[in-house]
């Protein structure tokens, strides 16, 4: 089509699409007039390319063997593997070439663009010389399967080396100064720094290794060091494969030791033996090594764990600093009680206690408060000092207190709830207090913003963010020197301060660990906007009719939103009254309409016109609502606007039933009537069913929590929708089409059936209508509850089981099996290409217990005992009232 008088656009269908790697020739032949009715004198023609093949990406893949690198190669475009063979390959630094070999990725073995040959694993079809550089390196000619014209790249993808002997190369460490060294062998004793325990030491190796290869054969002397005698320093160490990292000259690989297993101050001697190690490629250790290296003392350092800790009134307990090599702690700390605030203090605490040892020093809060219930802030240093250490890192806000506080904050009210810490009984006649300060500035004897009494039940009701904290500034204030909000509770000179922040909080859960949301929102943030147009779809050009509806909400109901006037709101108060503005966005995100100034309506809505441009875009238009009192931003409803020519018909499906069961007859009656009246007959329709497995979840709640299996898993996946009937015919001269078919087995034991009935107009076109109904292939479910999330090898669990029909009623009286398994993996060191050994593992699951039952009216509970550490199944199995069994797994 003409783009302009000067421009000639040619539109090509998907089946005239071009093709890559392709030349093309336009020619354009005389016969096209201008407006002056010229034409041209003679055939015009123009060749042109398009795209070449030519390498997208490439990553290290892993290693087959110490000299043969895998990568794995992406191209534009499907590649012809013969020509591929021929122009990739690997350049030596001596000019040599060395062929590529070439097999398809089998991890992209399911995706589309492994099945056109896009991505390919290559390796060196001869192992690489130690010890220089070989570049994958491409050239011109490869060959595509889409079109015929050669790649012309010319340049290296990647540059690799092969991995050298196994060999020891050293310790590395980190000295007192926080820097790395290495000490190697031949090293004399006298030119060695000593190993900082903090940094670990770390083994290096030429080659990967595992720390179970080394276990046997390394002996250290003397040996690592275990927190309990029973227990292997090795089970501390963890190492894993490295075969997926590319290798670089003069690369190393460690093995790294832990500040855990090593003793601080002491002399080590490593001694591996040639032969006794061997690398992950099953090469064995070279040379003897025979090596010494010296930890130093544990660096001075201290750590308080709980900055804001709480202790209990009439307890003998105390918050503590850990401390390593600290030779005392001084202490600047300030006193509140219900009497306020007390003179600042000063006090040193000198640890006691073996050196390079982690010990606990007492802070002695009750002492620094000095009486039964108080508070103090304050903060220390160490000697000697620590330069790296954040001020944050000691400072401590700490109390005493017999009050267990909890306090549930919301937008229009908050609870408060106190307890006592020794009986758990509710605590009557508590002060409790808003108050806003900071925890430098905190003052006990302040003015409060709000404040009540706890009844005898222990509760108190104070107000809500709305009144306390409008913009949510306080509650998320950051840092001890940002204002935010208090809550002081006194009572009898018993007193407790709950800081309304984030250390503080504690996540809402219900029951079974269920996820409650506990999002605050600020001042005018529940104010709910929805709206609605005159039709569903638009097309450019009309003129969209559209009613929008504001609500805001209590703790109980939707409430009249500001700007409405009426007893629930005070207009005169508000200066400027309140005003809503509506802006409409195209699907380019551009206003197309905008209306301020809106005044709502005693009914809380407003209603108006918008006309659509007749070149304005297709696709969804916005419509956005924002007010003069707040700045929240809400979208009322989105309207799809879209260049459609409305079908002359509709069409409905119908089914026969309101749910299916395997073995039952379905019948369908597709219809497409006129939307004027009167039946679309003779066109040609398509039937379709299909089944889709959904959650069997009965609404019971004696088995609320119950996992039901609705599907045979295979592998560990769950089964697609699987089509169970489809047909084709023509509608008769009632616009209908009626079919039956039967419901058979298959691996979907309860899921959605869904019937589309798709109706071909004049154009081409097809019009659908889908029904949907539940469908059980089973009448029987047994279903399992496990409330464990990790379980313990050799200690009793409990498994709760239930039968239920199609319905979730329990059902009583049918015979069921429980398996527990436990995952086993077995590892072969299989040879690979070259001179590799490389380890694969296999999985299977292995009986443990078998245990039979019969259900009952109520859930069973049965007891078993894990035999194994690792992976659990439990697999409870039933067979229905047609004998057709079901099974459901749960792992832990």
């Amino acid at each position: 089509r003409w783009l302009n008088s000067a421009t000639l656009a040619c539109n090509l269908s998907e089946q005239d699409a071009l093709q890559p790697a392709t030349e093309y020739r336009i020619s354009v032949l005389p016969g096209i007039l201008t407006e002056e009715k010229a034409t041209l004198a003679e055939p015009v023609h123009h060749s042109f390319l398009t795209e070449r093949p030519r390498v997208i990406e490439a990553w290290f893949k892993t290693w087959l063997g110490p000299q043969l690198p895998q990568n794995s190669v992406r191209f534009n475009m499907p590649i012809d593997q013969v020509s591929l063979s021929s122009h990739l390959f690997y350049l030596l630094d001596d000019g040599r070439r060395i062929p590529a070999t070439l097999q398809k990725d089998p991890d992209y073995a399911t995706s589309s663009r492994q099945r056109d040959n896009r991505i390919w694993l290559v390796s060196p079809a001869a192992e690489l010389p130690y010890g220089m550089a070989a570049r994958l390196t491409v050239e011109p000619g490869i060959i595509s399967l889409e079109g015929a014209a050669p790649g012309v790249e010319q340049r290296s993808i990647d540059t690799v080396y092969a991995i050298p002997d196994f060999r020891f190369l050293g310790v590395r460490c980190t000295a007192a100064g926080n820097h790395s060294f290495t000490i190697s062998p031949g090293v004399p004793p006298a030119a060695r720094q000593r190993c900082l325990p903090s940094g670990g030491v770390s083994l290096l190796f030429s080659a990967p290794v595992l720390a179970g290869e080394i276990k046997t054969g390394l002996h250290l002397t003397p040996p690592l060091a275990t927190a309990s005698p029973d227990r292997d320093p090795w089970e501390q160490i963890y190492s894993y494969s490295q075969l997926f990292e590319p290798y670089r000259k003069d690369k190393d690989y460690s093995i790294d030791l832990p500040e855990s297993v090593l003793r601080p101050n002491t002399t080590y001697r490593l001694q591996l033996a040639a032969g006794s190690a061997r690398d992950q490629f099953g090469r064995p250790l070279t040379e003897d090594v025979d090596i010494r290296f010296a930890t130093d003392h544990r660096a001075p350092d201290y750590a308080l764990l709980k900055n804001m800790p709480v202790l209990e009134k009439g307890l003998d307990t105390d918050a503590h600093v850990w401390a390593v090599n600290i030779k005392e702690l001084r202490l600047n700390y300030e006193t509140l009680t219900t009497d306020g605030k007390q003179s600042p203090g000063k006090k040193t605490i000198k640890p006691a206690g073996p050196r390079d040892a982690a010990i606990p020093v007492p802070l002695a809060i009750r002492e620094l408060i000095g009486r039964p219930s108080g508070l103090v802030r304050g903060n220390f240093t160490a000697q000697p000092p620590l330069p790296g250490k954040m001020p944050e890192e000691s400072w401590f806000f700490a109390q005493v207190t017999p009050f267990q506080v909890h306090l549930k904050l919301g937008h229009h009210n908050s609870l408060v709830w106190i307890t006592d810490l020794r009986t758990g009984q509710p605590v009557a006649g508590v002060r409790v207090e808003f108050l806003k300060s900071t925890f430098k500035a905190f003052d006990t004897v302040a003015d409060g913003m709000a404040d009540a009494i706890t009844g005898e039940d222990g509760i108190a009701m104070l107000p809500g963010t709305a009144i306390l904290d409008p913009p949510l500034q306080l509650v998320y204030a950051n840092g001890k020197d940002e204002p935010n909000l208090f809550l002081r509770c006194g009572k009898d000179g018993d007193m407790a301060v709950l800081p309304v922040r984030f250390d503080y909080q504690v996540s809402a859960e219900g029951a079974n660990r269920e996820y409650i949301p506990d999002w605050l929102r600020p001042l005018h943030g529940h104010i709910r906007v929805w709206g609605a147009t005159a039709q569903g779809i638009y097309k450019a050009g009309d003129t969209v009719q559209y009613k929008i509806f504001v609500r805001d909400q209590d703790n109980l109901r939707l409430t009249r939103p500001p700007g409405v006037a009426g007893p629930a709101t005070d207009q005169a108060a508000a200066n400027p009254p309140p005003r809503y503005q509506l802006k409409v966005f195209d699907p380019m995100d551009k206003v197309v309409y905008e209306r301020d100034g809106i005044a709502l309506s005693s009914f809380g809505a407003c209603h108006g016109e918008i006309p659509l441009a007749k070149n304005g875009a297709v696709g969804w238009y916005r419509f956005v609502v924002t007010a003069n009192f707040t700045g929240e931003e809400w979208e009322a409803m989105r309207v799809l606007v879209s260049d459609f020519t409305p079908a002359p018909f509709k069409v409905a499906t119908d089914l026969n039933g309101t749910a299916f069961t395997t073995g039952d007859a379905a019948g369908i009656a597709s219809e497409a009537k006129l939307h004027g009246g009167g039946p679309y007959s003779g066109a040609a329709a398509r039937v379709t069913a299909t089944l889709d497995p959904r959650p069997f979840a009965p609404d019971n709640p004696i088995i609320r929590g119950f996992q039901f299996d609705s599907a045979l898993h295979a592998d560990g996946t769950r089964p697609a929708a699987e089509t169970l009937y489809e047909t084709q015919g023509n509608l008769d001269e009632n616009g209908r089409l009626e079919t039956t078919f039967t419901v058979v087995e298959t691996p979907v034991w309860y899921g959605r059936l869904t019937v589309e009935s798709s109706v071909r107009d004049d154009r081409g076109k097809s019009i659908a209508n889908r029904a949907s109904v539940p469908c059980f292939g089973r009448d029987r479910y047994v279903g399992l509850l496990q409330e464990d999330w990790t379980l313990q090898e050799h200690k009793a669990a409990r498994v709760r089981l239930a039968v239920v029909d199609r319905d979730g009623g329990i059902v009583a009286g049918v015979p069921l099996t429980l398996r527990t398994e436990h995952k086993k993996t077995r590892g072969a060191r299989v040879k690979g290409a070259g001179d590799g050994y490389l380890t694969e593992y296999q999985h299977s699951w292995e009986l443990e217990q078998e245990m039979t039952g019969v259900s009952a009216g109520e859930p069973l509970e049965f007891t078993f005992t894990p035999e194994h550490a690792g992976s659990l199944r439990l697999t409870a199995t039933i067979a229905d009232t047609a004998g057709r069994s079901h099974t459901t797994v749960i792992e832990r």
